[in-house]
């Protein structure tokens, strides 16, 4: 495992040593080469000047020399240093020092090989001013140490020169995008280094695999290409974000009443943006985000741990053919755990195995050993709820199966979930299979909340798998429901956000500077009565809120609008199931659309359709009464129900042979036409003989 604190960088010395001193690095290539093989066994022990015999004699030195012949043939770098050491044994007294050059003109798309004058170039003096301020200067002897930027094309063959042994450049500012369908609609025509890595960390057929089959030294690229690129990416904001501050309204009409004009010591100052990925905005939005899920659908019922298992059968099929172990291909692991995940994901929240989820969240891990593992939270629906320790049972056992009644369970458990020093199986990973609990209080579901959330950077985890993780960019936070980040303050208290050169005349002056969301949501209860009715947190279910004009503004797209464009897809089954109900099904002699069946208008439909949505409303607490915008229910469709069920009596009776006289009341219009119509084709379709008479009135004419 590899833990990084601080900054990940890469340092060349001088192109000799220092008097005294063993050579060491590229020194190798030049100083004293008629004991190379010797000197690269001496400075293998940790850079110490004594050695011992048993410790050069206990290398491969029949390996050593075929690498150094081979380095000496195609590595363009070698060649140079060797170029050098010539030029020391024919004028010694010559001052020079080597430049390595950090721009290419050739196509970055393909793996041409460098030439030794590509790469690099002997300049007789101690500077020179036609440089590049990226490119790598080695001096002849001095004593300092040369850092090597990220973005130099060499970095990655002159720190890995046995997994670029061709000097295969690495990554450049402007490599073009291949040119596809999907390249053409993206605004920037060039990749980033991101990209670059995890293009290079993919197996291709007809490819060169020495990097991806390296194992430690795989590893160590992996690392070496995340800080590279989260470094690139921290002075990417240091160079090109502007000093952004911030400060309460009030304090800056303070400094202006003041007479102080210059913003750059007022407030406090910030870099790092809220979307970096492990910075100290990021992790609190994350947490309150993760709140405010929880405050909406309330303590979530099931915390899941899922963890990668390096016994999966695709990754030791995978392996097994390459002769590799799992810490070797830590990237497929990443990959394969997020297909897993993804899976399960799946299975918990649209097949619904555990129940009908209303959200879902989860953040990804990493172990010290370096499997990732996701701690999952799921906020059931009311109609999914475990009320009683009966329903948590059906889903949670603590038990280990009864090897007689489901082997292949325990089989599972023994190999995969049981670990400890007390038990028989002391090799299993840990909980590979995943583990749930309930969260049933108030501190629970703000423990597993507050985990979910702030266990989302790699920290001190395993970078090798979480370096993998980040450079696929994978999620390492997910959450199902959106957040809307509504601001609260006191009077004279909201936060301003302005940049160091700015005056403070111009910062007052904004417009509607002193206009906030908050204070914009009392704007709208004055003129809005419905807004009235909502409180805060409601607000944006039915209005959105303009930055540039400081206010709400009710939703264009409503769902009268929605219902409009959809109603025919909610209510496709609607026709069917009726008929399934009345025992009315279509006609098999006919075509689809010619049913001879019962057939619903459109209004019909309409109508079966909101009853549906009614339903499911008043499951979850609510009605489509309570929404302006939502289509309403006709008054008479509470009549239709009584209409189901005095049908579902009279047609039990006949079934039943039990016989009986109904008497049916109801208003004009309420729908007792369309009831005698449909028990008479209901009876009729079974071959039954229906006399439909009437006494009196109207009808019996």
């Amino acid at each position: 495992m590899l833990v990084l604190h601080g900054e990940n960088y890469h340092l060349m010395g001088s192109l000799t040593p220092p008097e005294g001193n063993y050579a060491k690095f590229g020194q190798l290539y030049i100083v004293d080469t008629e004991n190379e093989l010797q000197n690269r066994s001496k400075a293998l022990r940790n850079g110490k000047n004594t050695q011992t015999e048993s410790t050069i004699d206990g290398l491969r030195k029949e390996i050593i020399q075929p690498i150094m012949m081979m380095l000496n043939d195609v590595n363009p770098y070698v060649k140079q240093f060797r170029s050098a050491r010539d030029r020391f044994r024919m004028n010694p007294e010559e001052t020079f020092h080597m430049r390595i050059v950090s721009r290419s003109d050739r196509d970055g798309r393909t793996y041409n090989m460098p030439t030794a004058s590509e790469v690099a170039a002997l300049i007789p003096g101690d500077f020179n001013l036609g440089m590049d301020k990226r490119d790598i200067v080695l001096q002849h002897k001095s004593g300092r140490l040369t850092r090597i930027d990220e973005i130099h094309i060499s970095y990655l063959a002159l720190q890995y020169p046995l997994l670029f042994v061709y000097g295969e450049d690495g990554f450049r500012i402007g490599i073009k995008k291949g040119v596809t369908e999907a390249s053409k609609k993206l605004k920037k025509d060039t990749i980033s280094m991101r990209q670059f890595f995890a293009f290079r960390m993919q197996e291709r057929e007809n490819e060169s695999h020495v990097l991806l089959y390296s194992r430690r030294l795989f590893q160590q690229f992996i690392v070496d290409a995340y800080t590279t690129i989260e470094a690139n990416r921290l002075r990417y904001l240091q160079l090109n974000q502007t000093c952004l501050r911030s400060d309460i309204y009030d304090s800056i009409k303070e400094s202006e009443n003041a007479g102080q004009s210059d913003m750059n010591e007022q407030g406090q100052q910030f870099v790092l943006p809220a979307t970096f990925t492990g910075g100290p905005r990021y992790m609190k939005n994350m947490y309150l985000d993760a709140m405010a899920i929880c405050r909406h659908f309330g303590f979530p019922d099931l915390v899941i741990t899922f963890t990668c298992n390096p016994k999966w059968p695709e990754l030791t099929r995978f392996l097994k053919k390459r002769g590799l172990n799992s810490d070797d291909r830590l990237d497929v692991i990443c990959r394969m755990f997020k297909m897993k995940l993804d899976s399960l994901m799946h299975d918990l929240t649209k097949k619904n195995i555990l129940g009908k989820t209303a959200s879902s969240m989860y953040t990804v891990e990493f172990q010290k050993r370096g499997l990732p593992h996701a701690h999952i939270l799921l906020f059931m629906h009311p109609s999914s709820k475990f009320p009683k320790t009966e329903d948590i049972d059906k889903i949670i056992s603590a038990e280990i199966p009864d090897k007689s009644l489901d082997p292949d369970l325990y089989d599972v458990v023994k190999d995969m979930m049981i670990h400890g020093p007390d038990v028989a199986n002391q090799t299993a990973p840990s909980s590979s299979a995943g583990n749930s609990a309930t969260a049933t209080s108030a501190a629970a579901s703000s423990v597993a909340a507050k985990s979910v959330a702030a266990n989302s950077a790699l920290g001190n985890s395993a970078m090798e798998t979480g370096g993998s993780w980040r450079i696929f960019k994978f999620p390492i936070h997910y959450r199902s429901t959106a957040v809307e980040k509504l601001s609260f303050h006191l009077p004279g208290k909201q936060t301003i956000i302005f940049k160091g050169k700015d005056k403070v005349k111009d910062v007052v002056s904004r417009k509607l500077i002193e206009n906030t969301m908050f204070l914009a949501w009392f704007e709208l209860c004055k003129v809005d009565a419905f807004a009235r009715t909502l409180t805060y947190i409601q607000i944006p279910n039915y209005y959105t809120y303009s930055k540039s004009q400081k206010k709400f503004n009710r939703r264009k797209q409503g769902f009268s609008v929605v219902w409009e464009k959809t109603w025919e897809l909610l209510s496709e089954d609607i026709e069917y199931n009726r008929r399934h109900h009345f025992n009315r099904p279509a006609s098999h002699e006919s075509s689809f659309r010619e049913l001879a069946g019962l057939k619903l208008t459109d209004n019909d439909k309409k109508l079966y359709a909101l009853i549906e949505i009614e339903k499911l409303m008043k499951r979850n607490g609510s009605s489509l009464s309570l929404y302006e915008s939502m289509p309403k229910l006709p008054a008479n469709a509470k009549s239709i129900e009584n209409q189901r069920k005095i049908y579902d009596e009279i047609i039990s009776a006949v079934v039943e042979d039990r016989g009986g006289m109904f008497f049916v009341y109801g208003f004009g219009g309420t729908g007792k036409t369309f009831l005698w119509k449909l028990l008479s084709a209901a009876l009729r379709c079974k071959g039954d003989i229906v006399l439909n008479t009437a006494s009196s009135g109207i009808a019996s004419l």
